[in-house]
């Protein structure tokens, strides 16, 4: 079933705040000859711009109906453009379909009072969540006007990330009692607060994000930990022998981290305060927003992988970051992409950690 989608009216605008304009530059590279002519036209953009202040706009839509990943319908049904963030077609299709299906056979719960709406595509993994989502409650905490007495929509992941959300909406000074948590099927909301303009993954992050980071960091005492090897042991997009890298970064001095395995407190702690940060491109990586202005970042990057995530956070927490294009397996399942096992040995790994460049 396919959806009418509709733009949500200037009417809904309750409050605007602004994001403050930045400038970005290249990050330090290596093996800038493997990227394709298409990627390096991309990141020719993409490095080297001055980007204007933008609108963080807040709306507030009535008898609204989320479904899927964070999809909102309208009192007619209609899917509002702004939330479908990375939703592919099956998923809007899904939602659609049982939207109607729950309107038509009198199957709707409504909740009573505001309610803002802190999901996306995406919520099972631990960057989108922290840079993406966690930041609108922030946000709207601290600077925006929805009256006292909203409660907080919050997804329902796997059990660690299940974890991360509620320590990390914790953190930031929600309390448990304002939590809402996920329904099965679709839910009618009375009042339903939407915040957008803080990110378009993929393109365009606010450096206001960062202030929600800084804040979770706050109570939590840092480690003496300098430097952290991110580990992906286990994950398609890793090292092809990273168990046995893992090993001789270990004996160079470096702490291997495994992320997935620890508690949000321990990996806010653990990267703290470290002043070097390294690993293969992935959600562990995001840890870096922890970290302090003087840390330095070197991520391997599979070569046909476009990505500008990481190094815009380093850049908004005035770090250092590094990246090193990678050579990968081939992989005949998914041939044009960017999952495969990094072809990269242990000297190669130590190169491209040595400092200065």
């Amino acid at each position: 079933m396919t959806p009418n989608i509709v733009d949500l009216p200037e009417s809904a605008r309750v409050d605007t705040l602004f994001s403050p304009a930045f400038s970005t530059s290249p990050p330090q590279l290596r093996n800038a000859e493997l990227l394709s002519p298409r990627l390096r036209e991309l990141y020719r953009h993409l490095w080297n711009q001055t980007r204007p202040r933008e609108e963080i706009v807040c709306s507030v839509v009535l008898n609204a109906i989320v479904e899927g990943p964070g999809l909102v319908f309208d009192a007619d049904l209609n899917l509002i453009r702004q939330t479908i963030h990375q939703a592919t077609p099956a998923e809007i299709e899904a939602a659609t379909h049982s939207v109607h299906h729950y309107v038509k056979n009198g199957l709707l719960a409504t909740k009573p009072g505001v309610t803002l709406l802190c999901e996306k595509a995406g919520i099972g993994n631990y960057g989108h969540w922290l840079i993406e989502m966690l930041p609108i409650a922030f946000l709207n905490l601290k600077h925006l006007c929805v009256p006292g007495g909203w409660r907080l929509r919050l997804p329902v992941a796997g059990s660690a990330m299940n974890a991360v959300m509620l320590a990390s909406t914790e953190l930031i000074g929600v309390p448990r009692s304002q939590i809402d948590i996920r329904e099965s099927g679709p839910q009618r909301y009375e009042q339903l607060v939407i915040v957008r303009g803080l990110s378009h993954h993929g393109i365009h992050y606010s450096p206001r994000i960062i202030d929600c980071m800084e804040q979770m960091a706050v109570a939590v005492p840092a480690q003496g930990i300098e430097k952290i090897w991110v580990s992906r042991v286990g994950e398609r997009r890793s090292i092809a022998d990273e168990a046995g890298t893992c090993l001789r970064l270990a004996e160079q001095g470096w702490y291997i981290a495994e992320p997935g395995k620890m508690t949000l407190r321990e990996q806010i702690s653990l990267f703290k305060g470290a002043r070097r940060i390294a690993g293969v491109n992935g959600a562990g990586l995001t840890n870096l927003v922890f970290a302090s202005a003087e840390a330095e970042i070197t991520s391997f990057i599979p070569s046909p992988m476009p990505d500008v995530f990481f190094w815009m956070l380093a850049g908004f927490k005035g770090q250092t970051y590094r990246e090193v294009r990678c050579r990968q397996m081939e992989d005949p399942v998914e041939p044009e992409g960017w999952n495969s096992k990094l072809l990269l040995d242990v000297s190669d790994i130590l190169s491209g950690l040595s400092s200065p460049w």
